[in-house]
This record gives structure tokens, sequence and C-alpha cells, in this order.
């Protein structure tokens, strides 16, 4: 097969619901590669894109802190970014969600920021503390 950048899967994927298993398969991943990298400690940390259904469900949650705990991986070594391209639909239960993944470390980014149903007002409602601003903002 070929390789298919993910500009072109990813829409497809939160449209069609396959972005939560994909998500999933990738949060195993990011943990075994923190494990094999050596970077438990929470000097170095690895990203991954969710979107906001996966704060909207509370099984994510508990997966995230149950690889945390059962590897000894330091918080800080794990980073979600959330996109904005999607509208969150459950904002106090996202809230909810994110106060607890900010109580237990783990850092929360708010990526494609300026591309969707977000805006400032949003990000202090969420209290997100990291916006990664959409390329086409910077691209001259």
């Amino acid at each position: 097969g070929s390789v298919i950048p993910p500009y072109q899967f990813i829409p497809y994927a939160e449209d069609s619901g396959l972005i939560i298993p994909i998500t999933d398969q990738l949060l195993d991943k990011v943990i075994q590669d923190i494990i094999t990298l050596d970077w438990r400690s929470g000097e170095q940390f690895m990203s991954i894109n969710i979107v906001p259904e996966h704060l909207e469900n509370e099984q994510f949650y508990h997966k995230v802190i149950s690889l945390c705990e059962s590897f000894r991986i330091n918080a800080k070594s794990v980073s979600l970014e959330i996109t904005e391209r999607l509208e969150i639909s459950d904002l106090e239960r996202a809230k909810s969600t994110l106060k607890h993944f900010y109580q237990y470390g783990i850092n929360l980014k708010l990526d494609d920021a300026g591309t969707g149903y977000g805006g400032f007002s949003y990000v202090q409602e969420l209290g997100i503390d990291t916006l990664k601003i959409d390329k086409m903002f910077v691209d001259t």
C-alpha cells in the first residue's frame, strides 16, 4: 500500500466515527513509545491529538490515567491536543474531564486554533493553557 497523509484521512475518520478507535490504538502506541524512549519522568513529552468527543467520554479519561499508572508514567509525559475543528457538544462534561486531566497533571493544548468552533472565550472557559495556532495564520 501507500502512505496516506493525515489531512486526507482524518476528516473522514472524524465524520465516520472511526477517529475514536484510531485514537485508542494511537494512545496505546504513544504509551509504548514513551516507555521505549524512557520518557516516563516527564522531562520530555509525547502528544496525541484528540477530538472533543474524547472529552465527553469518561472512559477515555480513565484509560489515559490507567495507562499512566500501570506503566508508571509521569502525567507530564503525555500531552493531549484537542482539535478545534469540531464542536464540543457537551461543554459541561468536557470541562469536568479537562479539570480531571489538569488535576492529574496531563498537559492539554488546543490544536488548529482559529479554524473552528473555539475562540478566546472558549479557550478561557475550558482553561486550555496552550494554543497551537493553525499554520494558515502564519504562512505568508
